[in-house]
């Protein structure tokens, strides 16, 4: 055989992984490695390894055990040199003519790594991206706070002249109605019995009568009196007006001996008949005394029209005539006069239209105004208020106090030269009692805020009062106070005919009562009037009649019994301090009861009994 076939060249990868143990290796050797074993079954003798590259690859000659049979050594080893020989010339990597080229070989190792070069210069601004998605609405957020009130704006144009006023026929009474009837049952009434109960019939059944507590139309109340009351008719019984009237036709007079005393009448119809009313601002109170006879006794009446004026009842009377009612002469229902008297009660008292009142009304009852601006009193006055200023004060209650008695001085009419005027009002506002007096018996027991002639208006002292009047934290010492007011009163100079002492009582007063009543009843008897509010749930039942028995008579007018400050702004509260110049200007409004009276010094002495309150005028007459 020739020798190209004996040989084969070929060309193996070197496997770096490992082999199983049958299968022939491919060693990658180093060129400066030592010669390793390319085929186990070949002697190591004649293995020879080539370390010519040629490129990437290592040429391995191996000889087969064919050759190694038939050869001599001698002829192997010429063989061996002919091979390198040929590795060396080039004529290895591609074997005899006839052979075909061997695989690539693996690529070599990475060459070192070349210098650092050169910064390149710096990139321009790459170009704007795109738009991005829109996001998503949030959620909607909570309405925000209701803005002031702009200013008003301009008035418009006169618009043109309509056509003339046609009067409405409206029905009686115009406004929601509380009517009582008082009629006189007393010994010697007789016929005059008869007359009387005519007219109530005559006027209810011209008027709408309410069978419900809708504000609309009147409810009906009726009593019979003498020395005592007896109810008939109540504003809760809501008759219908044919019941109403047929209970009315039924009265008959009463024989009895007891004699007429109009003001317990009065003073029940205040108290009992109209002490559960419908509410409402319109809804007007209304009471109608008959009586049968002539009435002596005109202070006591004086004091009973009070006790209805202060529950906002306006009243008609048939007696001596007063500045808080109206009299009104009822004829016999069968003369020529019966028949207008009729009318003008109607028109002017129970079917009253307080914004149109009819042209023969003389009189108008008093209306409370809504208005804060209402017209003041002018009344000649000095008014003291003491305030309570101990720890059962607390500061609200304090300050609503203070804001009360603004809403009383705003009534007045302050005088403008309090040291040389004796005519319009002088206010004093006072504490009880300094620190120094509580715990050393030392000092005056009160503390002046507002002197009486510190002030020549009621703006003034309203502003010095609620901006510059501090509480005085001190303690409680009621009768002393009122011993040193009274005291400052006298010092003044030019002293009003009517002097008030307006008391405002926050804690326990019933373990000094004796020693208050006395020295209460002292002053009254010096002609002063005694005006108590009690401040707070502290007081007691207890405390509650001290407090009644030194306020003036009527107590039940002249002291208020308050359990919350909000009760200063209920409705009689203040129509109270809005009327009470003109309860104290009223003639023969200063009473004493002579269970009172009798107390006075000035009872006991050699000298005559005088009104303090008798006007120079009356004076001269009795002289």
């Amino acid at each position: 055989m020739p020798e190209s076939q004996e040989l084969m060249v070929f060309r193996e990868k070197l496997v770096l992984e490992d082999q199983e143990a049958n299968q022939d290796q491919t060693v990658h050797q180093d060129p400066e490695e030592k010669m390793e074993t390319l085929d186990p079954e070949v002697p190591e003798a004649v293995q020879v390894p080539l370390e010519i590259r040629e490129g990437e690859e290592l040429l391995v000659a191996r000889v087969s055990p064919e050759i190694q049979d038939s050869r001599g050594a001698s002829d192997l080893l010429a063989l061996v040199e002919s091979l390198e020989t040929t590795a060396e010339t080039g004529l290895a990597s591609r074997g005899r003519k006839g052979g075909r080229r061997g695989d690539e070989g693996f690529p070599g190792f990475p060459g070192l790594k070349g210098a650092a070069g050169d910064s390149g210069t710096k990139g321009g601004p790459g170009p704007n991206g795109n738009l991005g998605q829109r996001g998503v609405s949030g959620n909607i957020g909570t309405p925000g706070q209701k803005g002031e009130f702009g200013y008003p704006g301009p008035y418009g144009q006169k618009g043109p002249r309509g056509p003339g006023v046609v009067r409405a026929v409206t029905e009686c009474p115009v406004y929601p109605t509380e009517l009582a009837f008082a009629l006189d049952a007393s010994e010697g009434v007789g016929s005059a019995f008869n007359n009387m109960r005519d007219t109530v019939l005559n006027l209810v059944k011209d008027i709408t009568i309410s069978e419900s507590n809708c504000p609309r139309g009147a409810r009906v109340a009726l009593t019979l009196y003498n020395n005592e009351v007896t109810t008939e008719v109540r504003f809760a019984d809501a008759m219908k007006k044919r019941a109403l009237v047929q209970r009315i036709e039924g009265l008959q007079a009463l024989k009895t001996r007891k004699q007429r005393n109009l003001e317990t009448a009065m003073s029940f119809v205040a108290q009992n008949t109209f002490k559960r009313v419908r509410s409402g601002f319109l809804m007007r109170k209304v009471a109608i005394f008959l009586v049968g006879g002539p009435v002596s006794q005109a202070q006591t009446v004086t004091n009973a029209a009070l006790r209805l004026h202060d529950a906002g009842i306006a009243t008609l009377f048939l007696v001596n005539n007063t500045a808080l009612a109206q009299v009104i002469v009822l004829p016999n229902a069968g003369s020529a006069q019966y028949k207008s008297v009729l009318q003008k009660v109607m028109n002017c008292h129970v079917c009253l239209d307080i914004c149109s009142p009819d042209q023969m009304c003389d009189y108008v009852p008093p209306v409370v105004s809504r208005d804060r601006r209402s017209s003041t009193t002018d009344v000649d006055i000095d008014m003291a208020f003491v305030i309570d200023s101990s720890e059962s004060t607390y500061p609200t209650v304090f300050t609503e106090i203070k804001r009360y008695i603004a809403h009383i001085v705003e009534q007045l009419e302050v005088s403008p030269d309090p040291t040389s005027s004796v005519n319009h009002a002088r206010v004093s506002v006072i504490q009880q009692a300094p620190y120094e007096f509580i715990a050393n018996n030392t000092g005056s027991p009160i503390h002046v805020d507002i002197g009486l002639t510190e002030h020549r208006s009621a703006q003034d002292i309203v502003k010095f009062l609620l901006e510059k009047t501090p509480q005085l934290e001190g303690g409680r010492a009621l009768a002393a106070a009122i011993e040193s007011t009274v005291e400052r009163f006298e010092e003044a100079p030019l002293h009003r005919d009517r002097k008030v002492l307006f008391l405002f009582v926050t804690g326990s007063v019933e373990e000094e009562e004796e020693q208050l009543v006395r020295i209460a009843t002292e002053v009254k008897c010096r002609g002063y009037f005694l005006v108590i509010m009690g401040v707070g749930k502290k007081l007691s039942a207890g405390d509650a009649r001290v407090l009644s028995r030194m306020a003036s008579e009527p107590s039940d007018v002249f002291f208020k019994r308050l359990d919350t400050v909000s009760q200063f702004y209920d409705k009689h509260i203040q129509t109270f301090g809005e009327l009470l110049p003109k309860y104290i200007s009223i003639e023969n409004a200063f009473f004493m009861s002579p269970e009172v009276s009798k107390n006075c010094k000035w009872f006991q002495s050699d000298q005559p009994l005088k009104n303090p309150f008798t006007s120079s005028q009356q004076q001269q007459q009795s002289e």
